[in-house]
């Protein structure tokens, strides 16, 4: 996968993971996908799953798909990716993660660029959980921090298949790499509507995150 920046391209690698489902931006109809892939997941469970489980599934995929297509169409930001985290072993879906592209200043130092990724105080519960990971894009910055997102928030919800209009508590999990794209962050973002999803599926972002590569390459 890859994004057009001026004259360089923008080249994303990402190891192949079985906990996380890559979700399609385009070409194959939202509904279509998730009905298949749901089928798929669900035949390869040595399980019976009743049919009304499977729809739920199905909506939630589905819903995924379409805001992920949504958003990568979007001229106010440059969304690269959108995975789906399935419980293990199981088709139930626990977390979306979305990969996007953001300018910065380049002379932007991390601590700045770390400090902008933050929620208000007035809208989190305590101070954000703030470690280095290592990556195959080189250094990471992992930001976990628990608080209010939604439009009276003045913040977007990227959970799995959830768009309330109304105001949410949830464990937001930010990964940034400051470099190596000169005047660009990549970011990596879930949110945890759930603090036992959270307390139990956050490493799997990190996961998620280790396996990335960002290379640019001069456009052909």
């Amino acid at each position: 996968m890859s994004a057009a920046d001026q004259d360089d391209q923008i080249v994303f690698e990402l190891e192949s993971s079985s906990d996380w489902l890559q979700v399609p931006l385009d070409g194959v109809d939202p509904l279509e996908w998730a009905t298949a892939t749901v089928e798929q997941l669900v035949a390869g469970l040595g399980r019976q799953v009743p049919p009304a489980e499977q729809q739920i599934y199905q909506q939630t995929y589905a819903e995924v798909a379409v805001r992920a297509r949504a958003r990568a169409a979007s001229e106010d930001e440059t969304l690269v990716g959108t995975y789906l985290l399935l419980a293990e072993g199981d088709a139930v879906p626990v977390v979306s993660a979305d990969l996007v592209l953001e300018p910065v200043d380049p002379e932007q130092g991390v601590d700045d660029l770390v400090e902008a990724l933050m929620l208000p105080p007035s809208q989190r519960f305590g101070d954000p959980v703030v470690d280095e990971l290592d990556t195959r894009s080189g250094p990471a910055v992992r930001i976990r921090q628990l608080g209010v997102v939604g439009p009276a928030a003045g913040t977007r919800d990227s959970g799995a298949g959830d768009d309330d209009a109304d105001d949410r508590v949830v464990t937001l999990v930010v990964v940034v790499w400051p470099g190596p794209l000169h005047g660009l962050a990549t970011l990596l973002t879930a949110t945890f509507g759930s603090p036992v999803d959270a307390e139990l599926h956050a490493a799997s972002v990190d996961d998620l995150a280790a396996g990335l590569r960002v290379t640019r390459e001069p456009a052909r």
